[in-house]
């Protein structure tokens, strides 16, 4: 059995279309957009279907579920993951408006709860949705616990998109390193402690 780590982030439920589409941003075209469909009128997105050949969500599924490749800042963990892939110059992709080389890292497997009792049962926060980020291998999930592109990217999605906070999980004990917009340095007992288990300890 291989490494399964990945990246919970939480958002406020009425920022869930902003950070879709903030996701969006930083994703690799894959296929067709995947149509949401909210009360007033439809809405596309960049971002494929998982095991589905119907692209298609409503605004209040309790799960979406996505095969992303998400574009990072170069580093040099990055390059030695895409270089022990095959030719650099395959992953490389236009520089970002900053001009810095990025390289997309995929599939990494999105779920997007947006109901959290149908994630877990303790969860009884119902102003919160969800977005699970889960390595597909044990080298990425090596790479999701050692990057600095790859954490910062995560922590600017969450700034940026109405986030309450981000906690890394490596199966073994949650890592909360951003919340209430701050950086942090919390561990719990597990990544899947609710959100407001996590406010408590953070005090």
């Amino acid at each position: 059995m291989g490494l399964d780590y990945s990246y919970l982030l939480y958002f406020k439920r009425e920022c869930l279309w902003d950070a879709l589409k903030g996701v969006a941003a930083f994703a690799q075209p894959l296929g067709p957009d995947t149509r949401f469909r909210f009360p007033d009128g439809d809405r596309y997105l960049s971002l494929q279907i998982w095991a589905s050949k119907v692209y298609e969500y409503s605004h209040d599924d309790p799960r979406f579920s996505f095969a992303t490749s998400l574009y990072f800042e170069e580093e040099e963990l990055i390059l030695e993951y895409v270089r022990d892939l095959g030719n650099e110059e395959q992953f490389r992709a236009p520089p970002d408006p900053d001009g810095l080389k990025q390289y997309p890292i995929g599939f990494i497997y999105l779920d997007v709860y947006n109901d959290l009792s149908k994630f877990s049962s303790s969860f009884t926060e119902h102003d919160l949705v969800l977005f699970d980020f889960q390595a597909a291998t044990t080298g990425m999930s090596l790479l999701f616990e050692d990057s600095v592109s790859i954490r910062g990217r995560f922590r600017q999605l969450l700034a940026a998109c109405g986030g309450v906070g981000g906690v890394f999980d490596n199966e073994y004990e949650g890592h909360v390193f951003w919340w209430g917009g701050q950086e942090r340095d919390l561990y719990v007992r597990s990544a899947y402690v609710s959100p407001g288990e996590i406010v408590d300890l953070l005090g």
